[in-house]
């Protein structure tokens, strides 16, 4: 090689390489997708409802399977709306689209946050304390739709902290009890009498009140704020429940 030439090379073991590493952030919200299971859910159980009231079907599973999914995720719903907008608040994010909540407000509603080991207080308290840390009216205890949402939320602890009893037709679950013409009956079995029993309650008319109760509470908390939730948001293609 040529003196010339070895004067142009380049020493990689003297110079320094600089690499820039990009971190992409994202904040996920799960609210929407609880809300939308729980409709899925509702559309299936109204359909085995009809198959099996007409004889088509003989698969009684389906439609309980389709109830219970219903049940829990309109819960899972209620419980993800109100965490994201707290946690948004505690971490100083914006609510999108629409927040109209004012400094002293999200101050307020962070401090009880952080003071409750973020959040550790029942699911409905965390909505009033929303309402009332905003200078809002706290929703009604005894009327809709905070006596639905509780109910709700009663019968899913039901479900998913089940305990096995002696009952029957006459003498039902206490949740049955409490639930009793609130929706339709399960219209897939025969009814011999006008008192529920617990097969009554998982049917296409308990799916259905599941998450129309659970959105009825959140739509009116929202109106009340003034205030845009993320399942507010409808999916592209996909429009929210009705």
């Amino acid at each position: 090689m040529k003196e010339h030439e070895l004067s142009d090379q380049t020493d990689i073991s003297q110079s320094e390489i600089y690499a820039s590493v990009v971190s992409v952030h994202h904040r996920s919200y799960l609210s929407t997708q609880h809300l939308y299971a729980a409709r899925y859910a509702a559309e299936a159980a109204r359909e085995e409802e009809s198959l099996l009231s007409l004889g088509r079907s003989n698969l009684g599973m389906r439609l309980r399977c389709a109830a219970l999914t219903a049940i829990v995720e309109s819960v899972a719903f209620l419980e993800a709306a109100i965490n994201e907008i707290l946690q948004n608040v505690a971490d100083g994010i914006p609510i999108h689209p629409r927040d109209s909540l004012d400094d002293r407000s999200k101050d307020a509603i962070k401090a009880i946050w952080e003071a409750a080991d973020q959040g550790r207080m029942g699911t409905l308290e965390k909505y009033q304390v929303l309402l009332l840390c905003s200078g809002a009216e706290p929703l009604e205890r005894g009327s809709s739709p905070y006596q639905e949402a509780k109910l709700l939320i009663e019968l899913r602890n039901h479900v998913i902290h089940f305990k096995p009893s002696w009952v029957t037709d006459g003498d039902p679950w206490k949740i049955t009890r409490k639930l009793e013409n609130r929706f339709p009956r399960n219209n897939s079995r025969a009814i011999g009498n006008d008192t529920w029993s617990d097969r009554d309650l998982f049917g296409a008319g308990c799916a259905e009140w599941t998450w129309r109760s659970a959105r009825s509470l959140t739509d009116e908390v929202a109106r009340r704020l003034d205030l845009t939730f993320n399942y507010q948001i409808p999916f592209e293609g996909d429009p929210l429940p009705e």
